[in-house]
């Protein structure tokens, strides 16, 4: 059982929780770190978290991008290609659900969570558009918030190890603050396209360092 290592009891759910709930991290565990059936990420990488954790190390320029010719002088429109659209987008819908069910197990109450690619805007500005510097923009970002995602769901597995089963991490660790950003600005940013919520993250310090 992939909840072992979190404490899960004999009869498969953990401590003073329902089978459901029980359910719900065993689920988001394996979405997270199992081995896939088919192979979105190529044979490198066979989970999520494998292709989560090398996915911000990987460079892009405009001479990755495809161009797509349009009839009847059509702007040229651009995209990053089906493979790499895959990956990501295989990637960013388990990573997704990997951070809505995390933070429900550990907090049903708790509902301002960190989305990775709230209404996929990101990928759909990846999959085609008009301006090809808006594409590589997206994919820096997309990649910091991959990064951040990858941190925040290892917050909330230690989170859980440390309740259920304590152990060599350190319990104030486990017990940090490691919900998002306030109701006001998850809004503003679940609202917007692609670029304008783009520009409202690397308008912040945080991730204005990023801008390439």
């Amino acid at each position: 059982d992939v909840l072992v290592p979190f404490g899960v009891q004999d009869n498969g759910s953990m401590p003073g929780r329902s089978a459901e709930d029980s359910c719900l991290l065993r689920d988001a565990v394996i979405r997270w770190s199992n081995d896939m059936d088919v192979f979105p990420f190529g044979d490198r990488f066979l989970s999520v978290k494998d292709y989560a954790l090398h996915f911000p190390s990987l460079y892009h320029d405009r001479s990755q991008l495809l161009e797509l010719k349009q009839p009847n002088d059509n702007p040229t429109l651009y995209t990053i290609g089906i493979e790499p659209l895959r990956a990501i987008g295989h990637m960013v819908l388990g990573l997704n659900q990997v951070l809505d069910s995390l933070p429900q197990f550990i907090d049903s109450s708790q509902t301002v969570n960190f989305i990775l690619d709230p209404h996929f805007l990101f990928i759909k500005a990846l999959e085609i558009h008009l301006d090809p510097d808006v594409i590589l923009v997206t994919l820096k970002g997309l990649q910091r918030r991959t990064k951040d995602a990858t941190e925040r769901i290892d917050m909330y597995l230690k989170r859980i190890q440390v309740t259920y089963a304590p152990s060599e991490f350190n319990p104030s660790e486990g017990a940090a603050s490691i919900w998002s950003t306030a109701p006001s600005e998850r809004c503003e940013f679940d609202h917007g396209s692609a670029e304008e919520n783009m520009g409202k993250l690397f308008s912040r310090k945080d991730y204005g360092v990023d801008i390439p």
